[in-house]
Parts: structure tokens; C-alpha cells; sequence
């Protein structure tokens, strides 16, 4: 026969700690810059960020190698880094690439950081699939053309873009 232990309840400060004590024993990550500047000034449009890389996670699930176009700080890449094998951050800007480099790629080892300009002609990484999240917009519209024939020539044959 079995004998059952009777335990004392835990305490509300105690069932806490239990359940909490795990996320304070992490390093505290900074946003970057763009993304401090939205979480301050704009924060229902981080929501809206977020829902967009979810949305391409859920897409790329599985993929092997997945090139994010126009990474800036970096502040999805958590989300499709975890759904992916290897995520290539892809940016023009030496800040968001640096930034990404001192914040996150310690916590991520699928990630690899990359300074290119798509209006100067396509990486030289191909990859499964490319995702660009709130990037096109900011392109010359006299450059689209150029800038997505660069941007798919850096997709290997039958790969997927979003």
C-alpha cells in the first residue's frame, strides 16, 4: 500500500517564485534602436512586427537555410531563428548588424550576420527561402525592379520568398 504525504500548501510570494524564478536566472536582452524607439512612442506597432514574423516562422517552418532581407535590429529574428536550421540576417546598415552581433547571436548559433546593399546586385549566399518584413516600402521605386531581381537571385531554384 502506497502512503500519501501530505504537503504544506505553498504560499501565494512562494508558488510565485516557483513558477517565475526560471526567467529571472536569463540575461536581460536590450531592443535596439528601432525597436526601443517603437516600444516607447508606437508600442501597438511592435504587436504588429511580431504578428508579421510569426507569420513567416509558421511559413518557413522546417527550411534549412532562410535569409532575412533587411533584418534591422534584429527584433523578430528570435521567432523564425527557433523554426528554422539557419537563419542569414542580411541588412545595409552596419548598426542593426553590429547590434545584432553584441545582442542576440550569442543566444542564437544558427544565425550569421551579413552588411550587403541588394541595390548593388544579389548576395553571394543562396538560399531555401527569404523573407523581408517591412522593407520594400523604404526602396526607390525607380529601384524596385533591380532590387528584387537581386533579392531572388539569391533564392536557389524553386525556393520560396515572403
Amino acid at each position: 500500500m502506497a502512503t500519501i504525504t501530505q504537503t504544506k500548501p505553498l504560499t501565494d510570494i512562494e508558488a510565485y517564485h516557483a513558477g517565475s524564478d526560471f526567467q529571472f536566472a536569463h540575461d536581460e536582452i536590450p531592443l535596439g534602436a528601432p525597436s526601443s524607439y517603437s516600444l516607447l512612442n508606437d508600442p501597438k506597432h511592435l504587436t504588429f512586427v511580431f504578428s508579421r514574423y510569426k507569420f513567416c516562422a509558421k511559413m518557413l517552418e522546417g527550411q534549412k537555410q532562410v535569409m532575412e532581407f533587411g533584418s534591422g535590429d534584429g527584433i523578430g529574428l528570435p521567432i523564425v531563428a527557433k523554426a528554422v536550421g539557419h537563419v542569414h540576417c542580411v541588412d545595409w546598415d552596419p548598426r542593426h548588424i553590429e547590434s545584432i552581433h553584441r545582442r542576440l547571436v550569442p543566444h542564437f548559433k544558427n544565425v550569421s550576420l551579413h552588411n550587403h546593399d541588394l541595390n548593388t546586385g544579389p548576395t553571394p549566399i543562396k538560399v531555401d527561402a527569404i523573407y523581408s518584413i517591412d522593407v520594400i516600402e523604404h526602396v526607390d521605386p525607380a529601384k524596385e525592379a533591380g532590387f528584387m531581381r537581386n533579392l531572388l537571385g539569391s533564392l536557389k531554384p524553386g525556393g520560396i520568398m515572403l
